[in-house]
């Protein structure tokens, strides 16, 4: 089989292998590979410097007017079909495909090979959650991520990514006692040195389990307490406090939050008593996920 077109390279296959490539826009004059040449042209139809007819016989002749890709000229040969996946998306994620082909993000389309079992993966973003498969075909649905589409045809699936979780809200003006609490709070949950105010001294962190009220020991070196405060209260007990650690280099303890329903992290930056930033981080909804100390 030999592409050509004017204007571009010279191409001669043997068994859809490619034997050769010309540049010159001129006949093709040599290959390697599993056939030899002896310095015949090669003509289908009438050419009058061409006196030795071929004397084999053609099964199948096709013409285009452009030169084919390499993956064009196999699939010819080899009969394979393909068929078209498209990914419809709704909402904030991306869907993957292996297969790979689609990543949609940006490509939502792609060609597979007749009958191949293409597996989609859809991965929500920070800020969502995966709600579900839908299509025509009966072969994706649910909210299980990962759906397998036999390319029989060509199909169109539909991913459908919820809204952002709830984030832990601080008091906008925390109330203050005027002293601290002579005692702590009979059933606190965790309590934590780390250093909040960045004076080398570690200090404590107490977080209330009824109320959620979140409250801090500023230390002195001699064990006594500098000042204290609430930065603030959650009072949704499905945020715990998962890490202590400075995350923006200030030299401060910041806190790592964690919401176990949802699996969404969030972080207070903190600076002393008081939240100077918040951010959201990140989604694990997989709760056998734990962040390790």
């Amino acid at each position: 089989m030999a592409t050509r077109k004017a204007n571009e390279d010279g191409k001669l296959y043997f068994n859809a292998v490619k034997q050769s490539v010309n540049t010159d826009h001129s006949t093709i004059v040599g290959w390697s590979g599993t056939i030899s040449y002896k310095g015949a042209q090669i003509a289908i139809g009438q050419q009058k410097d061409i006196d030795r007819p071929f004397k084999g016989s053609i099964d199948n002749i096709r013409i285009y007017n452009r030169a084919l890709s390499d993956a064009e000229v196999q699939q010819l040969y080899t009969g394979v079909d393909s068929n078209t996946l498209t990914v419809s998306r709704t909402g904030n994620g991306t869907v993957t495909s292996t297969p790979s082909g689609i990543n949609c993000g940006p490509t939502c389309s792609a060609s597979f090979a007749a009958n191949t079992a293409v597996t989609l993966t859809a991965t929500p973003d920070s800020t969502s959650t995966f709600s579900g498969w839908s299509d025509t075909f009966g072969e994706c649905s649910g909210t299980i991520p990962v759906c397998t589409v036999a390319m029989s045809a060509s199909k169109t699936v539909t991913a459908t990514f919820g809204g952002s979780s709830p984030t832990p809200t601080p008091t906008p003006t925390p109330t203050t006692p005027p002293t601290p609490p002579p005692t702590p709070s009979p059933t606190p949950s965790t309590v934590t040195n780390k250093d909040f105010n960045g004076d080398g001294i570690g200090d404590v962190l107490w977080q209330n389990t009824r109320t959620g009220m979140v409250y801090i020991y500023l230390m002195n070196k001699d064990g006594s307490i500098q000042s204290s405060g609430s930065p603030a209260t959650v009072a949704d007990l499905n945020w715990k406090i998962k890490d202590i650690n400075d995350y923006n280099g200030d030299g401060k303890s910041d806190i790592l939050w964690q919401n176990t329903q949802t699996g969404l992290l969030y972080i207070w930056f903190m600076d002393g008593v008081n939240i100077k930033g918040s951010k959201q981080v990140g989604l694990v909804p997989d709760n056998e996920w734990q962040i390790f100390k």
